[in-house]
């Protein structure tokens, strides 16, 4: 076989290796991401009998990254949903079910919706949550929160009760430095959901609602 034959094979297998790992890989992600909703489901639905009051919660804000399989079994290992679960937030309209943790970690994160401000309640002030965009288009965490439209519902129910907000507002490509959107003097009775935007890094998806009388 000439040299450039050689070459031109080697060259061939390598691609159709890099291929076959691609597909490996997608296949291995996608493996993850099921267990992943059968394992939250069957967790979501324990927790969703018990809202804790939960004091003392930590707020690591500065050390969050993104996600990872790695805190998401830490999560599960350590019962995060059962111990830290507050409440659930439902938007019926794409899909969201997620249950509502207090405190900010990277293992809550991975199961789950937080709490950014310490001492909310919905129905007062900015009630403010954040979570990871898991998917595009798919039904982990926030992944669907790009496509809430103005109008559509938001249920947030709690210890205090159930809460219904209507969209009002909606940005995709919110500067990150806008951190002021979480703060209480942002308007009462509201409620803020953002997250990351996957196709740009320093933009998130902000949401806001409006208590429903």
């Amino acid at each position: 076989m000439s040299k450039k034959n050689t070459i031109l094979v080697v060259f061939v297998l390598t691609g159709a290796f890099l291929v076959g790992l691609g597909v490996f890989k997608k296949v291995e992600l996608y493996q993850q991401t099921q267990q992943q909703l059968m394992q939250k489901k069957a967790l979501f639905a324990k927790a969703r009998t018990k809202f804790n009051s939960v004091k003392h919660a930590k707020y690591d804000n500065k050390v969050i990254h993104d996600f990872d399989y790695k805190d998401y079994k830490a999560a599960i290992d350590n019962d995060i949903i059962n111990k830290y679960s507050i409440g659930t937030i439902t938007i019926p309209s794409v899909g969201i079910k997620e249950p509502i943790l207090e405190g900010v970690s990277n293992q809550k994160l991975s199961v789950g919706v937080v709490t950014v401000k310490p001492n909310q309640k919905p129905g007062q002030g900015n009630y403010a949550l954040a979570g990871h965009n898991q998917l595009n288009n798919g039904k982990l965490l926030f992944g669907n929160l790009a496509y809430v439209k103005p109008g559509n519902q938001i249920i947030i129910s709690t210890k205090e009760g159930t809460f219904k907000y209507q969209v009002t507002q909606i940005d995709k490509r919110l500067s990150a430095a806008h951190g002021e959107i979480i703060d209480d003097n942002q308007g009462e009775g509201i409620v803020t959901l953002y997250t990351c935007n996957n196709q740009t890094n320093n933009d998130r998806i902000f949401v806001r609602a409006r208590l429903l009388e």
